[in-house]
């Protein structure tokens, strides 16, 4: 259905419409597991995206991109994206995607061994997410610190913080998935699930 929607905005020449396409596809490529797919459609949103000057949807693409090149881990480019992102998302005041790009960074500093950095990223993002009432990065930004508590040595710190990002989702009244743990999405999360 959504390339019947990106053929369309094709055959009525709707720059907008197909950047807009290929941003759906691409989280939805990224769902499936295809990264490589997913950047590729992002990268071509993107494209699109800054030929119509949107900046909020910029900003929104660079957020789900630094997402993925996470998941591949090309850190150089999550940072960056991460970091464009947020300098726009801070100007437009748009916290909800800002609490994402901060969470990007988080895990660019852990994954970089920065715990005071990813501490500081992590604060950044839960309070702009309270500034707007969402909780919808919380169990991200609590595995994430979660993992800088690991890395500080704080092990008891460490297993609370974990239990509480994998508690969460169903207190919100959006369990996982089986499989869908936050704890495997990143190599921080599956050293903490396994030790």
């Amino acid at each position: 259905m959504l390339e019947e929607s990106l053929t369309l905005s094709r055959d009525a020449g709707s720059l907008r419409g197909m950047a807009a396409s290929l941003f759906i596809l691409g989280a939805a490529w990224r769902g499936r597991g295809d990264l490589e797919r997913a950047t590729q459609l992002l990268e071509e949103a993107l494209t699109m995206f800054r030929e119509t000057g949107d900046q909020s949807l910029i900003a929104s693409v660079l957020t789900h991109l630094g997402f993925t090149f996470l998941f591949q881990g090309d850190l150089e480019r999550a940072k960056a994206t991460s970091e464009e992102a947020a300098v726009m998302l801070r100007e437009q005041k748009h916290l909800s995607y800002l609490a994402d790009a901060l969470n990007n960074l988080g895990w660019v500093a852990v994954l970089r061994g920065d715990s005071e950095r990813a501490r500081a990223l992590y604060a950044e993002s839960i309070r702009a997410q309270r500034e707007i009432g969402s909780k919808v990065t919380a169990p991200e930004n609590l595995l994430g610190l979660a993992c800088v508590a690991a890395a500080r040595g704080e092990a008891e710190r460490a297993a609370r913080l974990f239990g509480a990002s994998e508690a969460l989702p169903e207190a919100m009244g959006a369990p996982l998935e089986p499989g869908e743990s936050a704890a495997g999405a990143l190599p921080c999360g599956r050293l903490l699930s396994t030790g």
